[in-house]
């Protein structure tokens, strides 16, 4: 999530929307910091929240079904399906990801706070390579023509529980206090 520092913690398999099927896998970062004369504390950096709106996976401990497919750097090696990523780190940049047809991730937007629009656009070309550009028309944050109606508006409405690891929000102090 854009900190070489980070460390991914335990992935965790959810049933957000409480039908007793996997449909999110939560990957939660941390970074280690240390006070000039205090012992090294390991604050929360990053959650990334995937979202399998057709719920496809298996509600299982097994690691590969913690591991989502179509990501750079993962390959093929794992079994959670996704059709949406949505990522906050603690400094307030948010982000969605949307897959392609295939599975795999093709576009990301990523903004700053509360904004609903994006300030910055990735997109994978045909070739495999990544290119970012600054959109000159609003691009929507979550986009339900990619996603679907209902889908986007099922994300809008558990966002806040999507982004809590357990039953604390790690950035809600930090987020408050920038308004």
């Amino acid at each position: 999530m854009g900190n070489p520092q980070a460390t991914l913690l335990t992935p965790h398999l959810l049933d957000a929307d409480g039908d007793a099927r996997v449909d999110t896998l939560q990957l939660p970062y941390s970074v280690v910091r240390q006070a000039k004369g205090s012992p090294p504390v390991s604050e929360p950096m990053a959650l990334a929240v995937l979202i399998d709106f057709t719920h496809r996976s298996a509600a299982t401990e097994a690691d590969r079904h913690r591991v989502p497919i179509g990501l750079w750097g993962m390959g093929r090696r794992g079994d959670f399906q996704f059709d949406l990523v949505v990522g906050m780190r603690a400094d307030g940049v948010v982000m969605t990801g949307y897959t392609n047809p295939t599975g795999e991730l093709d576009e990301i937007r990523i903004a700053k706070g509360h904004a609903e629009q994006a300030s910055l656009l990735w997109q994978k070309e045909s070739d495999g390579k990544w290119r970012a550009t600054k959109p000159t028309d609003p691009v929507k944050l979550f986009d339900s023509a990619k996603i679907g109606e209902a889908n986007a508006q099922w994300v809008l409405s558990r966002l806040d529980r999507l982004m809590t690891l357990g039953e604390t929000n790690p950035w809600q102090k930090k987020a408050d206090s920038r308004d």
